[in-house]
């Protein structure tokens, strides 16, 4: 990261922990960001990134879903979403978690091993009659 940049970061950082949590995540030249103007934002980006039209909501859910993934206690998601509990983050985005436990039962951990198996003993059963294959080691 360019040296200028990093500082600029750094300085910006400096300037949200004097605030606290009440500092506003995007900022206008004017202070807040209306909700109005971010909404904007976020779609000219999902246009630039070839995306579909995304709501802030939705980019909420989604960073929530990855806390989840990525196994972040509840304890520090609910505050970063603005719950007073961490038993509100199961009943409002249990949707996310319960498909993700579905597409995860749904893998066979074994499969790649079993038909692995399966194609050697299928290698083995025509290789019985042929010549044998000369190796790379022998020359």
């Amino acid at each position: 990261m360019p040296r200028a940049l990093r500082c600029r970061l750094e300085e910006e950082l400096a300037r949200r922990r004097e605030e606290g949590p009440s500092a506003p995540v995007f900022r206008s030249r004017r202070g807040w960001l209306s909700d109005r103007r971010a909404r904007e934002l976020l779609l000219q980006c999902c246009r630039l990134a070839q995306l579909p039209p995304l709501s802030l909501h939705q980019l909420r859910h989604a960073a929530c879903a990855r806390w989840l993934r990525a196994g972040v206690p509840l304890l520090l998601i609910s505050p970063a979403l603005g719950h007073p509990r961490p038993s509100t983050i199961p009943d409002r985005h249990a949707s996310v978690t319960a498909l993700d436990l579905e597409r995860s039962l749904a893998l066979d951990p074994l499969a790649p091993a079993l038909a692995e198996g399966r194609g050697e003993r299928a290698q083995e059963k025509t290789d019985e009659g042929a010549p044998p294959t000369p190796c790379a080691a022998e020359g």
